[in-house]
C-alpha cells in the first residue's frame, strides 16, 4: 500500500525522539492516524500540527502528502494530487538525494495527468537510486500509457528484476510482449506471473487481479498461435477463479467470450453459442455481435 506507515511512523518517531518532543508529536500522529483513510481532513490538521513542532523533518510533509492526496474534494483547493506534490516540494528540499520522494511526487503528478513531469522525476529516482524497482514500474506505467510498450516492457523488466515479488511486473512485461505481436515471450512471462503467484501461501485466500489478467492474457495468446485447447484450458481457469473469489464481472465476461469463439474455431458450436451467450448475458456487447454471425 502506498502509505507504507509502519515504517514511515517508526522513522518518522526516531527523528521526533532525537528533538525532545516525544509527546506532543506522539499525540498529534496518534490523532492523524485514528483518522487515517476516513475522507476526514483532520488527518491533515494533526499533521500539520506536527509539522509546526519539526518543520524541518521530511517524514511528515510526506505523510502529509499522502493524506492530501487521498482526500480527492473537488470543492475544496487544500487537498487532491497538486497540494500532495507541493508538501513532496518541500521534503525534497529537506532531502535532495531521497531518491524515494521524487518517485513518490512523480506519482502524484502523474496522478494528476503531469505525465512528462512525472517521467521526469522517476528519471530523477533512478539517477539517485538504480535499484528503485518502484521509480521503474511506474516510469512504465507512463510509456504504457503512451503507447510506448519497448520502452515500457524494458522499464517493467527492470523492476521485475530489482522486485522479485511482484506479480505485476511480470504480467506487464508480458503485456507490452503481447501488444508488440510477440507471443512466445508474452506467454513466458505470463508464466512466471501465473507460477509466482501460485507460490505464494495466501494464493488460496486472496484475489489477485493480475493472476487473473495473466491467465487470460496467456490463453488470448496461445488462441493467436492457433493453440485453442490450452486456450480453452485457461479460460475456463479464468472462469473458476473469479467465480470462487466473485472477482472482476469483466474478465468473466471476456472470458466466457474469448472461450465461446475458442469453441466456434475447433468446431464445437453448442459450447461456442452458449459461452457468447453467457457472456452477453453477463453485459458483454461485442457478444452479441459474435452470436448473430455464428449462432443463428
Amino acid at each position: 500500500m502506498k502509505y507504507k506507515f509502519i515504517l514511515t511512523l517508526t522513522f518518522a518517531l526516531g527523528h521526533f525522539f532525537l528533538f525532545g518532543q516525544e509527546q506532543p508529536i506522539k499525540a498529534y500522529l496518534d490523532s492523524a492516524s485514528y483518522y487515517r483513510l476516513t475522507g476526514d481532513t483532520m488527518e491533515v490538521y494533526y499533521l500539520t500540527k506536527a509539522i509546526q513542532l519539526q518543520p524541518q523533518n521530511p517524514t511528515l510533509y510526506e505523510l502529509r502528502a499522502y493524506a492530501k492526496s487521498y482526500l480527492q474534494k473537488e470543492s475544496d483547493p487544500n487537498y487532491g494530487h497538486k497540494e500532495a506534490i507541493k508538501d513532496f516540494d518541500i521534503a525534497i528540499k529537506l532531502s535532495p538525494k531521497n531518491s524515494f520522494y521524487y518517485e513518490q511526487r512523480g506519482y502524484q503528478k502523474y496522478l494528476a495527468g503531469q505525465f512528462y513531469q512525472a517521467t521526469k522525476d522517476y528519471n530523477k529516482a533512478i539517477r539517485l537510486d538504480r535499484k528503485n524497482a518502484g521509480a521503474y514500474r511506474k516510469r512504465g506505467d507512463v510509456f504504457w500509457d503512451f503507447q510506448n510498450f519497448p520502452q515500457a516492457g524494458e522499464d517493467y523488466y527492470r523492476a521485475s528484476q530489482l522486485d522479485t515479488t511482484s506479480i505485476y511486473n511480470l504480467r506487464k512485461v508480458g503485456d507490452c510482449f503481447y501488444e508488440l505481436g510477440n507471443l512466445r515471450n508474452a506467454v513466458q512471462f505470463y508464466d512466471q506471473a501465473i507460477s509466482k503467484a501460485e507460490s505464494r501461501s495466501y494464493f488460496d485466500e486472496v484475489y489477485s487481479e493480475d493472476y487473473a489478467l495473466s491467465i487470460l492474457y496467456r490463453a488470448n495468446s496461445n488462441g493467436y498461435m492457433g493453440k485453442a485447447k490450452e486456450a480453452i484450458k485457461d479460460y475456463s481457469s479464468v472462469i473458476e477463479y473469479n467465480e470462487k473469489f466473485k472477482g472482476l464481472i469483466d474478465y468473466t465476461q471476456e472470458a466466457y467470450k474469448f472461450r465461446g469463439m475458442a469453441y466456434l474455431n475447433i468446431e464445437k458450436k453448442e459450447e461456442g453459442c452458449k459461452d457468447l451467450k453467457m457472456a452477453q448475458s453477463l453485459g458483454d456487447k461485442e457478444a452479441k455481435e459474435y452470436i448473430d454471425i455464428y449462432c443463428k
